[in-house]
């Protein structure tokens, strides 16, 4: 036996005499057997390509990449490129001109239907001179016009009720 390898450590052979135990396996696979397929032979020096060099497949001349020359998965480990220093960089959005006044009228439309619904309406009417939609905007005017059409329609209710009441 090794002296400083226990029974069961790869190399160790527990049914064999442990005196004459080689070193196989401690340091790496065991050496391959001939014979066995799909092992190479370790006395062949072309089972293995050494880095760079290709080989072909056995049933065809098609020829392998080299490890230097393979390609990623696509998508994965590819960087970004950024242009140099001096170009022009990537195109920066054109801000939408009506879309704060958009935001603000669907805003106050909830509280102020009026004020809201003028101010949706600014907002979109900005939007679309500069050739861009206002969705915010578009959902103000609807909000703001309800609004609107219930306030008009609670102040007559309002006002018929007083008058009624009067009679």
């Amino acid at each position: 036996m090794s002296e400083n390898r226990p029974d069961g450590q790869p190399g160790a052979n527990p049914g064999a005499n442990n005196e004459n135990a080689s070193d196989d396996g401690q340091y790496g696979p065991p050496s391959p057997q001939p014979g066995y397929p799909g092992v190479p032979d370790p006395t062949d020096s072309t089972a293995y390509p050494s880095y760079g060099q290709q080989d072909s497949y056995p049933g065809g001349g098609q020829q392998t990449p080299a490890y230097s020359q393979q390609q990623a998965y696509p998508g994965y480990g590819e960087q970004p490129a950024y242009p140099a220093y001096g170009q022009a960089g990537y195109p920066v959005p054109r801000p939408n001109p009506g879309q704060a006044m958009g935001i603000a009228g669907l805003v106050t439309s909830f509280f102020f239907s009026v004020l809201g619904l003028v101010l949706s309406i600014v907002g979109l009417t900005q939007s679309r001179k500069a050739g861009m939609g206002n969705t915010p905007a578009v959902i103000g005017i609807v909000v703001g016009s309800l609004g609107t059409i219930f306030g008009v329609l609670m102040f007559i209710f309002i006002v018929l009720a007083a008058t009624a009441s009067r009679y």
